[in-house]
């Protein structure tokens, strides 16, 4: 992991979601640093279960996969950390790298925690409290349509919540019926660069999910919300779905790989009336999951798109 690279990006963030002017509110960094403290004290205390307690064994597994999620976060902070040089600029912090990943839920809680003007918050270093977009000459200020309208007397302005869009079309193919799925991100190229293919594997107890997408530098999450997902995982002699053979493939020895879940997951925006999601915005709690969390999870555990849904749903 490039560490300039997760700091750049960043700032580019930053400038996208709270504009040249104006920073996250202590609001709404309180509100984040309450949802943490939650997760964590709910993943670092898992309850032990008795007979007759299914519905609460899933609801652990639910927790053991956020649990997974919370420790890729958790290196990729000490990674960016260890490498972080940058000269003259203090690294991101662990919160300042949990903001960047929550970079979906902002839209949202930006609304019921609006960004500030004027001076940044002190939970923030140098990379998100200041600094200036890639591309803006010293001096200047660079605006989006949108977001802040300007140095004189600027009120900022939660932009419309349509970010993307997403095509599915059946066609015949080589081998049969297939379907295409295309997914396109409506955002400007200096606030979204660097971009980069990135793939995961998450394990849970003998299945591992490998997941392919495009992505941020700092984030675990993407953003142009399309992911390629391939199950993999342990299995039995006898088992139906069995592929290939026991022995060493992948620096797994003893394993039985055979094919899993293939699932393509893309998601996209769906506009509502600011009545109805002014609505919605008190229940917005931190006791929940944010997206990023949320999303790894049901990538992990979702063996169809109806699974995939009802996980993704949960504790939202």
């Amino acid at each position: 992991m490039s560490a300039p690279l997760v700091a750049e990006y960043a700032q580019n963030a930053k400038h996208s979601l709270f504009g040249a002017n104006h920073y996250p509110s202590e609001g709404l960094l309180a509100f984040l640093e309450e949802n943490r403290a939650y997760v964590y004290a709910r993943i670092n205390s898992p309850r032990v279960l008795g007979p007759g307690e299914e519905e609460a064994a899933s609801e652990e597994e639910y927790w053991l996969a956020a649990a997974a999620i919370l420790a890729q976060f958790e290196g990729l902070v000490a990674g960016y950390q260890a490498t972080a040089t940058h000269a003259f600029r203090a690294p991101l912090s662990s919160l300042e790298l949990y903001l960047l990943n929550a970079y979906g839920d902002i839209f949202d809680l930006s609304s019921l925690f609006p960004p500030q003007p004027g001076t940044p918050p002190q939970q923030l270093g140098p990379w998100m409290g200041g600094g200036r977009m890639r591309g803006e000459k010293r001096g200047e200020h660079t605006e989006k349509e949108g977001t802040v309208g300007g140095d004189s007397g600027a009120v900022w302005q939660n932009r419309d919540n349509d970010r993307c869009s997403v095509l599915m079309k059946g066609v015949d193919g080589n081998e049969g019926p297939d379907i295409l799925v295309g997914h396109t991100t409506y955002d400007y190229y200096v606030v979204a660069w660097p971009r980069m293919i990135k793939e995961t594997v998450l394990p849970l107890r003998g299945n591992w999910t490998r997941a392919l997408y495009s992505s941020s530098p700092g984030q675990l999450a993407s953003l142009d919300d399309l992911y390629v997902l391939r199950g993999e995982g342990e299995g039995s002699e006898g088992e139906e779905k069995e592929k290939g053979k026991r022995g060493k493939e992948g620096g797994r020895e003893g394993r039985l790989k055979y094919e899993g879940k293939k699932l393509i997951v893309t998601e996209t925006t769906i506009s509502m009336k600011d009545a109805k999601r002014d609505a919605l915005l008190p229940l917005l709690k931190p006791q929940s999951l944010l997206y990023w969390i949320r999303v790894g999870i049901a990538n992990a555990q979702a063996q169809t798109g109806k699974e995939w849904t009802e996980v993704r749903l949960h504790l939202s």
